[in-house]
């Protein structure tokens, strides 16, 4: 799951801290979550790939989780 790694470090930039591991932590979860729903373990790093795809960028992603803080 390096992919998944990846990709939440970078959302982890554009997080503030107060709430930086919080959020993390539900994301990941969240994506695992459906990543387990449609994994069938034949192809599960491009159905990882197309879920963090449609998730979006990491500074959109992590926008959506700011509570409007500078």
């Amino acid at each position: 799951m390096e992919l998944l790694e990846r990709y939440l470090n970078q959302i982890k930039k554009h997080l503030p801290l107060k709430d930086r591991q919080d959020t993390l932590d539900e994301l990941r979860s969240l994506l695992l979550e459906e990543f387990d729903s449609k994994a069938n373990g034949v192809n599960d790093e491009e159905i990882l790939y197309e879920i963090i795809k449609n998730n979006g960028y990491p500074i959109e992603v992590a926008a959506r989780y700011r509570n409007n803080e500078p």
